[in-house]
């Protein structure tokens, strides 16, 4: 039996519904693609090998799962936003294909390796704790 497709039944010249990408899964798909890069960060300012960060807001020591890897001082938006900017891309247009550990990623392999090599050269962070990161509704 056949699953109806929402999708589907706007597929014509009219709609072009395929061809766009809904702006939240474009952003997990481009967030999958820099994740190593976080956990890296994270791995990274564990001291001495100890499961344990300190926030740089509060200065309290955390976790490891209490931890999170925030983009700071430039949000990931405006890094994101910068990188479309720079390659005249629209978010809407990015493809994307399903993704079984994040749902989505992007398709095109050479834009995922320009995003992640920009993303890389770009990116800045701090370590902040689930609590702070819960507060700050505008990242």
């Amino acid at each position: 039996q056949a699953m109806f497709q929402f999708r589907d039944a706007y597929d014509d010249p009219y709609h072009h519904y395929k061809d766009k990408s809904f702006k939240d899964d474009v952003d997990t798909a481009l967030r999958a693609a820099i994740l190593p890069h976080l956990v890296q960060f994270k791995e990274l300012h564990c001291k001495d090998s100890q499961m344990e960060l300190v926030s740089h807001i509060s200065g309290i020591a955390l976790p490891w799962e209490k931890a999170v890897v925030q983009h700071f001082p430039v949000t990931f938006r405006v890094l994101l936003d910068s990188f479309l900017n720079e390659n005249q891309i629209e978010l809407e247009n990015i493809k994307l294909e399903y993704c079984e550990e994040h749902g989505y990623k992007i398709k095109d392999a050479e834009l995922k390796d320009k995003w992640r090599l920009y993303h890389r050269s770009h990116g800045q962070y701090r370590i902040i704790s689930t609590d702070e990161a819960m507060e700050q509704d505008h990242l």
